[in-house]
């Protein structure tokens, strides 16, 4: 069912907005991304979030955090999943 919302201009105008859909991206697709942005410095966030489906802002916090992202073995297979909970896959051993 789609969200309603009131118009800002007309608070008799109600516009039905699509419900967002959540998207998740694997370790090794965070990592891709920074490498993009590494290489290509001039790619917007929105250029790369549509390669990838996801938001804008979604773009903007894998960079922000592209350090953790670009040291992810890409043979592990925590990096594989979607889910980022599993933190001792970024950790280095010692």
């Amino acid at each position: 069912m789609p969200r309603k919302r009131i118009s800002a201009n007309n608070f008799n105008t109600v516009i039905e907005t699509p419900k967002r859909i959540r998207t998740s991206l694997t370790g090794l697709q965070k990592k891709e991304i920074c490498q993009i942005k590494l290489k290509n410095p001039s790619y917007t966030n929105a250029e790369i979030a549509e390669l990838f489906g996801c938001s804008t802002s979604t773009i903007g916090d894998v960079i922000r955090e592209s350090g953790k992202w670009l040291a992810i073995n890409e043979d592990d297979h925590a990096a594989q999943l979607c889910h980022s909970d599993n933190t001792n896959v970024f950790r280095t051993k010692s």
